[in-house]
């Protein structure tokens, strides 16, 4: 299993995945352009399939207010996907959709405007198409903006540009010619349709909880033929720096692994890992010496995370399963929280082939246990010493402070090497006490 995962992390380097990568951007603005058909279809089924000129009703001021009336109608469906997301095909959505339709084209037939009554029903079957069609834009362009980040969003416009002409030239000379209202109207609602597209595109780029699943096909799509470690057990790989963008991780377990300095992992495929939370990815590719600025991973599952050097004041990890996860030179303070988090052990320290020196030694910390032990941790006097200690008369210093000032815990005494004659000495304090006062009284 460890070859195949190193083997296929050679892939990641190849120059050829890079010409395949814009191979896939440029066939989806093929696409995007084949796609570009759909708006026009939807405009000229909705809209202008109601003009005033296509109506055959003798009355000019009926007619011009139906094409008002289906012309806002159109406009506030194609606007749906913003409010509605993913429930936008649900079955109460789909339901008073038809149930609308049929009752009003029944109105119109009842009331002797049989015409009125057949545009009704070409109105509906428009907005349908008009939302299929702004779902398979959305994706296009969330497709081509993994690969070519903001460059897309030139490419669609070009795009949108493409189907606007093709649209008002084509409408524009079918019989009976509508003139200036079939062009403008044409224009008017291909923007329309194409602006919604775009907006709903870079809320899922967001990462917005309505339209994630946009983002999460897109990709999945953009995915194939490309790397996979797909249900694979990753441990104790190195990622760093890496273009990770289009590989499929879905099902992976992922442990002490490093992502430090890795690059478009928010475009690989996730699902069920823990990179699926976009807290975790922040905090799993940022380099050491930058302070982690989203600091609320309440309920996040951060199992095997590297927090090695990380400095976690005020931080929230309250709910979170904090199993495995290494802790070396991390900086946190008494407003970091612990509450409900759950936590089997923890690595104290990072070497070359990964995290090393557990905690607890044998066994796993009991529910509650780990805030206890990491509060502990944290409540010390940190001595530094530049010269090798005499440890007898050290702890007689200890010992002599914790009898005449009392805060001090003398059992919760050890003496680290550095190296170059360096030494950090940690006694261990109650919560409350000074202990910058305490550590001059000391030394």
């Amino acid at each position: 299993m460890e070859s195949v995962v190193r083997e296929r992390i050679a892939k990641l380097d190849r120059k050829s995945r890079v010409y395949l990568n814009h191979l896939k951007a440029g066939s989806a603005c093929l696409v995007a352009v084949i796609l570009s058909v759909i708006p026009i279809i939807s405009v000229e089924l909705s809209v202008v399939e109601n003009l005033p000129s296509r109506l055959e009703h003798p009355s000019v001021e009926i007619r011009l207010l139906f094409f008002l009336f289906t012309l806002s109608v159109y406009l506030l469906a194609i606007a749906l996907p913003i409010f509605l997301g993913s429930q936008l095909f649900s079955g109460f959505t789909i339901s008073a959709l038809t149930l609308l339709s049929i009752l009003s084209s029944f109105t119109f037939y009842m009331l002797q405007l049989k015409e009125f009554g057949g545009a009704i029903f070409f109105l509906v079957i428009g907005i349908v198409v008009g939302w299929l069609g702004g779902i398979a834009w959305s994706m296009c362009i969330i497709y081509i903006y993994s690969f070519w980040g903001n460059k897309s969003y030139f490419v669609t416009l070009l795009i949108c540009s493409f189907a606007i002409t093709l649209s008002t030239t084509y409408l524009a000379n079918l019989p009976p010619k509508g003139g200036v209202g079939v062009v403008l109207t044409t224009c008017l609602t291909a923007i329309f349709i194409l602006s919604v597209s775009i907006f709903v595109a870079r809320k899922a780029l967001k990462e917005d909880p309505t339209f994630a699943w946009l983002k999460h096909t897109a990709i999945a799509i953009s995915a194939i033929g490309g790397t996979s470690f797909n249900k694979l057990r990753i441990q104790n790989v190195n990622f760093e720096s890496i273009d990770l963008g289009h590989v499929d991780f879905r099902g992976s377990k992922i442990y002490h692994t490093s992502f430090r300095g890795a690059r478009n992992l928010e475009f690989s495929c996730v699902k069920g890992t823990i990179l699926e939370d976009p807290k975790v990815r922040k905090l799993l590719v940022m380099p050491k010496t930058i302070e982690i600025s989203e600091k609320n991973f309440s309920n996040a599952n951060l199992t095997g995370a590297n927090f090695a050097n990380a400095q976690l004041f005020d931080a929230i990890f309250s709910g979170a399963c904090l199993d495995e996860i290494c802790i070396c030179d991390w900086s946190i303070n008494t407003e970091t929280c612990f509450k409900d988090t759950r936590c089997n052990w923890v690595y104290l320290k990072q070497g070359r082939y990964g995290s090393r020196e557990k905690k607890p030694d044998i066994g796993e910390f009991q529910p509650g246990e780990f805030e206890k032990w990491i509060r502990q941790l944290q409540d010390t006097i940190d001595l530094i010493l530049r010269e090798q200690p005499n440890v007898r008369a050290l702890v007689a210093a200890i010992e002599r402070v914790a009898h005449s000032n009392g805060g001090i815990d003398p059992s919760r005494f050890s003496v680290e090497s550095k190296g170059n004659n360096l030494y950090i000495a940690r006694i261990g304090t109650n919560p409350e006490v000074d202990k910058a006062k305490l550590a001059s009284t000391i030394v």
